[in-house]
C-alpha cells in the first residue's frame, strides 16, 4: 500500500536491541537470568509488542519464553520508569526506522 510504512520484524527488533545493548541475538533468546542479558531481552519483548501486531503469546515464542513470562515482562516494563531502558528503546526504534 502506498504511503504505509512496513512494520519491523521481530528479527529486526532483536538485532537493533542487541546492537544497542551490546549483546547478541542468541543472548536475547537464551535462558540467562543475568541482568546483562535479561534487561535487553525484556526491552526487546516490549519493543516487539509496541511495534508489531503480534500478541504477547506470539512474542514469547519468538524469544523462546513462556507466554506468562512475556505478559509479565511487558506489563512491568511498560510501568517502569527506567530512563536508561526507555532511552535505549528510543535509540533502537530510531535505528529500525533508518534501515
Amino acid at each position: 500500500m502506498a504511503g504505509r510504512t512496513a512494520l519491523p520484524t521481530v528479527a529486526a527488533i532483536k538485532r537493533a536491541v542487541a546492537d544497542e545493548f551490546g549483546v547478541t541475538v542468541t543472548d536475547l533468546e537464551g535462558s540467562s537470568v543475568l541482568r546483562i542479558h535479561s534487561r535487553p531481552r525484556h526491552a526487546a519483548m516490549l519493543l516487539a509488542y509496541r511495534l508489531t501486531n503480534h500478541s504477547k503469546a506470539r512474542i514469547s515464542a519468538f524469544f523462546r519464553k513462556s507466554p506468562n513470562l512475556a505478559g509479565a515482562v511487558i506489563a512491568r516494563e511498560e510501568r517502569a520508569g527506567d530512563r536508561k531502558i526507555h532511552e535505549a528503546l528510543r535509540r533502537a526504534t530510531l535505528s529500525l526506522v533508518r534501515r
